[in-house]
């Protein structure tokens, strides 16, 4: 029996990596509000962007791919002339993906890459998969591009972005 957080990938050598596209997240100080006699509750804009979030994932057949149950990494890429910083919008996709069953709690997210997209985009391009180390102790990242979810052989390390491949 596998331990849950054990991550090895198959004897072929394919490791699972999920691979998505989502509108960019609201900054965290707009995602609750503190209301008198109700506490912190989601705004408006946090809600509507639960709303796209999810229609992204029915559209991507997310409910389809293989979840990620060991720890992992997890890069972004978010579209160019975002006001905000990035990482302050990186929290929610993270915990929108554990709420949608997509990944573990982010408390086992090993290592974060997040990077401005330099094309124009409007969606923020998401890969996960479980973290590896190598022989050196550097995190693997398989080559990859696009957004879409499946399995990949893990073969070379760097990664190409979503705007190549």
């Amino acid at each position: 029996m596998t331990s849950r957080h054990q991550s090895c990938p198959a004897s072929d050598g394919v490791v699972p990596v999920l691979k998505l596209s989502l509108p960019p997240a609201p900054p965290l100080n707009n995602i609750y509000a503190n209301v008198r006699g109700r506490g912190r509750v989601k705004t408006a804009k946090y809600r509507r962007w639960l709303r796209q979030a999810d229609a992204h994932y029915m559209v991507q057949k997310l409910h389809l791919a293989e979840k990620i149950t060991v720890p992992y990494t997890c890069r972004m890429w978010f579209p160019p002339g975002m006001r905000s910083d990035i990482d302050a919008r990186a929290k929610a996709i993270l915990d929108w993906m554990v709420s949608r069953g997509l990944t573990i709690d982010d408390r086992h997210c090993r290592r974060l890459m997040l990077d401005m997209e330099q094309r124009s985009s409007e969606l923020v391009y998401i890969e996960v998969e479980p973290y590896a180390e190598s022989e050196h102790g550097e995190s693997r990242t398989p080559s990859v591009g696009g957004a879409s979810t499946g399995l990949i052989r893990n073969t070379s390390r760097g990664h190409p972005g979503p705007s190549e491949g």
